[in-house]
């Protein structure tokens, strides 16, 4: 746990809560980013790339979950990586109904 947390503190976390409808399509995501180095006034917009890029791998014809999760992990990851130069902890969670 101390790990995770001297980790969290250096390189920052992202949270990604995608919105599944009944046929199992991403209709939404919705990024939290906490502890991520760089301007706070750059925060949004990096954030907004973010929502495109869990949008866009989500929606990219994975049929197995699991690997639908990752591969929106990988991408939001990517994107704040391009952002920061860091490679913060990536959290994502399907929402359906």
């Amino acid at each position: 746990a101390m790990a995770d947390r001297r980790k969290m503190a250096q390189i920052g976390h992202v949270v990604v809560a995608l919105n599944m409808d009944d046929r199992q399509q991403a209709t939404a995501a919705n990024v939290v980013c906490r502890g991520l180095p760089g301007e706070p006034s750059d925060h949004q917009k990096m954030a907004d790339d973010m929502t495109v890029a869990a949008l866009d791998a989500a929606r990219d014809g994975h049929r197995d979950s699991a690997k639908q999760q990752e591969a929106v992990r990988l991408a939001v990851r990517r994107v704040a990586t391009e952002w920061t130069g860091k490679k913060p902890l990536v959290d994502v969670l399907v929402l359906e109904g």
